[in-house]
C-alpha cells in the first residue's frame, strides 16, 4: 500500500507555495508537485492513488509519464507540459525507479 497526502498549498496575495514530495509504488517513483496539472494524451481514471499508480505502469507502453489529481478523480497521463499554478491540482511525474536501502526510499534516475 501507499500513504501519501493529496498536497497543500499555501496562498499569499499575488502568489502561492508549490509542494513537492516522492511516493513509490512497486518498483516505481513517482515526484509529485502542488499546485499543478498536466496537458496531453489522458489515458484513463482510477479512484485512489494505489490504483492511479497501477493505472499508469499498465499503461507505460502506451507513454504514461504520470498523473494527476483533479479534487475528484485521479487521471493517467501521457503528458507533454506541466502547467503551474493549477489551483486545487497536483500531479505526480514518473520520476525513476524505486530503491529501498537502509530503512529509505529513493528514486533512481537514468543516466
Amino acid at each position: 500500500a501507499c500513504k501519501a497526502s493529496t498536497g497543500a498549498a499555501m496562498y499569499s496575495k499575488g502568489s502561492y507555495y508549490k509542494t513537492e514530495h516522492v511516493v513509490s509504488f512497486a518498483n516505481a517513483a513517482f515526484k509529485a508537485q502542488s499546485p499543478s496539472s498536466f496537458k496531453g494524451t489522458k489515458l484513463g481514471t482510477a479512484k485512489t492513488i494505489e490504483k492511479a499508480m497501477a493505472l499508469c505502469m499498465a499503461k507505460k507502453k502506451a507513454g504514461c509519464n504520470g498523473f494527476s489529481w483533479d479534487g475528484k478523480q485521479f487521471t493517467a497521463y501521457k503528458y507533454t507540459s506541466v502547467v503551474t499554478p493549477t489551483i486545487d491540482s497536483m500531479v505526480w511525474k514518473h520520476y525513476g525507479k524505486a530503491v529501498k536501502s537502509d530503512g529509505y526510499i529513493w528514486a533512481m534516475k537514468e543516466g
